[in-house]
């Protein structure tokens, strides 16, 4: 796209050993994959939360990337994702990779409307395990 630049992402691990990524502008395929490599250098576990207030778009080929390297993670013990995604065209990718990690990984996303619902979300999942 002619005058854009990359926005930088952020992806860090928690003291509790939660990941966290903060997607920002128009998500790639290359996006997905670097937070996919990020997720296995951090050490990640059974969570991972993307707070994606900042994403603006997807490309269209993020959601099969998605796909493809969120159900790799499952071996290095991936069971949930929670999303914070605001945007409703983002919200609508976030929700094809949610149906598609279930079936293909057994991996759950859960996608909630505000940023404060991810903490309860986390804890009602880790009683539950």
């Amino acid at each position: 796209m002619k005058g854009s630049r990359k926005v930088p992402q952020k992806t860090t691990r928690r003291a509790d050993g939660v990941i966290v990524t903060i997607p920002e502008g128009r998500i790639s395929a290359s996006d997905v994959h670097d937070w996919t490599l990020d997720y296995a250098r951090l050490l990640g576990g059974s969570y991972w939360i993307f707070l994606a207030a900042g994403a603006t778009s997807y490309a269209y080929d993020a959601v099969k990337a998605a796909v493809e390297g969120f159900s790799k993670q499952k071996k290095r013990g991936l069971t949930l994702i929670i999303a914070h995604v605001p945007n409703p065209l983002v919200r609508m990718g976030a929700s094809v990779v949610k149906m598609s990690l279930r079936q293909i990984a057994g991996v759950e996303i859960e996608i909630v409307d505000k940023e404060e619902q991810i903490e309860p979300t986390l804890e009602r999942a880790r009683r539950m395990r």
